[in-house]
């Protein structure tokens, strides 16, 4: 149950993201992030974001993977999923 309301909050909270503008994004200085991020701040690389996707979506992809070669967590997780998803998804809101 608390991992069906943690991802619940997740996707609420993905879908009703501030999204800054285009004034807001230029009037951002490098020196008011942090140095941890500094120095990527201002670069952007297509080649850095389909790596990172590829990495992020085979990540994702990589759990219910695994699970289906473990005989034994294969009915229960069917189980678990069904019992989740009629509890959840009447719940979940809907943007076409």
């Amino acid at each position: 149950m608390g991992l069906a309301a943690l991802s619940v909050t997740g996707l609420t909270l993905v879908r009703h993201k501030h999204v800054a503008s285009e004034a807001n994004l230029a009037a951002l200085k490098r020196e008011n992030i942090s140095a941890i991020d500094r120095f990527s701040a201002g670069y952007y690389s297509e080649t850095a974001q389909s790596t990172s996707d590829a990495l992020y979506y085979g990540t994702v992809a990589l759990v219910p993977a695994l699970l289906a070669f473990a005989p034994r967590c294969t009915a229960a997780m069917a189980r678990w999923l069904a019992s989740t998803w009629k509890r959840c998804a009447p719940r979940l809101p809907y943007r076409p």
